[in-house]
């Protein structure tokens, strides 16, 4: 187990004087505490913390030497990512990425706005069949859709406005966006607006 830092006397008033703490809850020494009120104690120096220096937040929460003494299971890392999963603004949501596999059997033409992505078939007119090799891919990579077969790009479509993203996301990949959901979309750090490519690699 890692050695913890120890703070003395007049560091602990440094931090707590940082986190703006009242005099009567600041505790120097929680060795006289029962294990509840320690983690009572612990608990509110945390809460204040984050709520105090919101900056170093990330660092105190994703940085790999915080975890050092503390084991994660996946409900933990459900609630720390939950703030900046959900924001809209986040740089941890901007980017749209969706991916279909396709068979042996399906092909796709190119992707335009006016026929979308049409599915075409084999000369048998069969389309994936059970059974069939998966050997191909439609992708959706922020702006760009792209379609692979064995390994090797068929097409790439750069997107340019949201409205062609979302019929894409429609007629490629079967997602139906709701006009309350396309409303949300805009302004968000992932709708795109007027520079073509600017998802690009």
């Amino acid at each position: 187990m890692a050695s913890r830092q120890k703070l003395d006397h007049g560091q602990l008033t440094a931090y707590f004087d940082r986190l703006m703490l009242s005099s009567h809850i600041r505790r120097y020494s929680i060795s006289d505490l029962t294990a509840d009120q320690q983690i009572d104690f612990l608990s509110r120096l945390y809460t204040q913390h984050l709520h105090t220096i919101p900056f170093e937040n990330l660092t105190l929460l994703y940085s790999h030497p915080r975890f050092i003494d503390v084991e994660l299971f996946p409900e933990d890392l459900a609630v720390l990512n939950l703030g900046p999963s959900t924001s809209r603004t986040s740089f941890f949501t901007q980017k749209v990425l969706c991916v279909k596999l396709a068979g042996g059997n399906e092909f796709y033409a190119k992707f335009t706005v006016e026929n979308g992505a049409q599915r075409q078939h084999n000369e048998n007119g069969v389309g994936y069949v059970e059974g069939d090799v998966i050997d191909g891919v439609l992708i959706l990579d922020g702006a760009v859709l792209k379609w692979r077969k064995r390994g090797v790009k068929q097409w790439e479509v750069i997107l340019k406005t949201e409205g062609e993203r979302t019929r894409a996301l429609e007629d490629v990949f079967g997602i139906c966006l709701s006009a309350e959901d396309r409303e949300t979309i805009l302004g968000t750090a992932s709708a795109l607006i007027d520079h073509p490519g600017r998802f690009r690699k």
